[in-house]
């Protein structure tokens, strides 16, 4: 059972983790909306992050009923997972990966201001193909997903004290 109670807290502290790295992703999208050069050349590249579920197996101890009476039996495939002797299985623990990118189709939004140091020989300005309204609508999805996850600490946290009461 503590295992268990450990693998909620991972759960939801790979959530809290992914929107934190989402949040810092947008933070420096807005912050870089207006920059035309960078180390690499350029204007700067927008930001994403991806977030996947990754299976971890794992062997646990099988607690069943067929395994804790050590069955015999005439061919593997009749308890699959799960072995006869060893009273074993084997469990996928989901986690979460999360991985920032960077944009890499080079897009870029052209202006016209030949009065800029960075203006080409016919006045246009490569600019960051970032839309801060859309930053702004994902920093406030990523807030309110962030705050779930501290909810649903809270709440977890709650219902281990109250059964610690009992």
């Amino acid at each position: 059972m503590a295992e268990s109670l450990f693998d909620v807290m991972r759960v939801i502290g790979g959530g809290l983790t992914a929107q934190r790295k989402r949040m810092e992703a947008i933070s420096s999208n807005i912050a870089n909306a207006e920059t035309t050069r960078t180390q690499d050349g350029g204007p700067y590249r927008r930001k994403s992050v991806l977030i996947r579920e990754v299976s971890v197996e794992k062997e646990v101890p099988s607690r069943s009923f067929r395994t804790s009476l050590r069955l015999a039996t005439t061919s593997p495939a009749h308890m699959s997972g799960v072995e006869a002797a060893g009273g074993t299985t084997t469990a996928e623990k989901p986690a979460i990966e999360v991985e920032v990118l960077e944009d890499t189709s080079g897009n870029a939004r052209i202006v016209y201001d030949p009065h800029h140091p960075d203006a080409d020989h016919n006045g246009y300005v490569a600019y960051p193909d970032i839309n801060p309204v859309e930053e702004m609508v994902d920093m406030m999805t990523a807030s309110r997903a962030y705050e779930a996850n501290i909810a649903a600490m809270t709440a977890f946290r709650n219902m281990i004290k109250k059964a610690l009461e009992m």
